[in-house]
């Protein structure tokens, strides 16, 4: 089974992808890079649009903005849009830099400044969908997840065509653990526009956090079609396949994330487990101890570690990794145990008497209820 996580609402450990941290790669990188892919897909069209149909300064001024803000010159965009506001502050120009200072805001990850120009321009312009998208994208860069989401939504009502708009909500529903919304959002957007490798990969996520496994495993396998280099692409995929208990297929893709290049620790660790669990503690060695190395503060990484070492009969090796196993997770039982019959073997046997007095004092702490017994995972 894969690795055992906190809780998220009422759905088990077991039922969940591992680490919020992976989600939180996928939303720093599309919190970073969303605001200028949609400012060249959507904003820039009516920008360009108003600025070659007229020869005012405000329309030069917002040409040399979008010029700047295409080539990444966030200051020099911030002063030609500001001009524009001070040339023009009721005509449509107007409108047009506002879009434009708050996505330099967002480029260069100044929320507030985001937020207080978004408000302001929603208020002067309230039937505009791209001012309440950039708002929403701001509060989201700010983590003020029910704004963001007030404020997509209501874009959503006002422009229901654009694709991007209810993918970017959806970003904003996993990050709130709101699974079920996050999928109705994605499902939107895919419907919208159906090519979206990474809109299938969340959409997957969304489905495995709601126990809807087959239909995630189906959505990982869209995603790697479209677009087979997608980052934790094999990485997800292989995860359900172990959430159903297909381990074979789960190294697969473990292996196959390793190979593009795009794994983090969990990817080495996964596999790792997955091949213990299958009887080849041998093999997994090198991938547990390649996450130990990638994150070497990870007490269950060197626990697992611990556990394939003292498979293979290397007795050592298993005590010094269960012993970092509980020194980074001094509260987790189960290495006590394991350690315990480390030591046994090792004919240590009063030091393992006190690791398993130990752990059957931090089991009896944290699991009341079981009278101290630990279940086979645990073990």
């Amino acid at each position: 089974m894969p690795r055992s996580v906190p809780q998220f609402g009422a759905l088990s450990w077991s039922q969940q992808l591992p680490q919020a941290a992976v989600l939180r790669f996928l939303l720093r990188f599309f919190s970073r890079f969303l605001p200028l892919l949609l400012w060249l897909s959507t904003a820039l069209l009516p920008c360009l649009s108003s600025a070659q149909s007229a020869s005012s300064p405000a329309a030069a001024a917002l040409r040399r903005g979008q010029a700047a803000l295409d080539s990444r010159d966030l200051r020099s965009a911030e002063q030609a849009f500001l001009q524009v506001r001070q040339d023009a502050p009721n005509r449509a120009e107007a409108k047009e830099a506002s879009i434009g200072l708050m996505l330099v805001y967002l480029q260069s990850h100044r929320a507030t400044s985001a937020v207080l120009e978004g408000s302001d321009a929603v208020k002067q312009w309230p039937q505009d969908a791209d001012l309440h998208h950039y708002l929403g994208l701001a509060y989201f860069q700010q983590e003020r997840l029910a704004d963001a989401d007030a404020e997509l939504k209501r874009a959503a009502e006002l422009n229901a065509h654009d694709a991007a708009i209810p993918f970017d909500l959806a970003l904003v529903r996993l990050q709130a653990q709101r699974y079920s919304d996050a999928a109705s959002s994605l499902a939107t957007s895919l419907h919208l526009r159906p090519n979206q490798a990474m809109a299938h990969l969340l959409l997957g996520r969304a489905y495995q956090n709601t126990n809807r496994t087959e239909e995630a495993l189906q959505q990982f396998e869209m995603a790697l079609r479209q677009d087979p280099n997608i980052p934790l692409g094999h990485y997800h995929l292989g995860y359900a396949y172990a959430s159903l208990g297909r381990n074979t297929e789960a190294i697969v893709e473990y292996e196959e994330e390793i190979a593009h290049g795009n794994a983090n620790a969990e990817a080495f660790y996964q596999a790792g487990r997955c091949l213990s669990e299958l009887g080849n503690a041998a093999k997994a060695v090198p991938y547990l101890r390649r996450a130990t190395e990638l994150t070497p503060e990870d007490g269950n990484a060197w626990y697992e570690l611990g556990k394939a070492l003292a498979t293979t009969g290397d007795g050592s090796a298993a005590d010094q990794a269960l012993r970092k196993a509980i020194a980074f997770n001094p509260e987790n039982p189960s290495p006590h145990y394991q350690l315990a019959r480390v030591l046994e073997k090792l004919g240590r046997g009063e030091e393992a008497r006190a690791e398993r007095a130990k752990f059957a004092e931090l089991k009896k702490r944290t699991q009341p209820m079981t009278g101290g017994m630990a279940s086979g995972r645990d073990q």
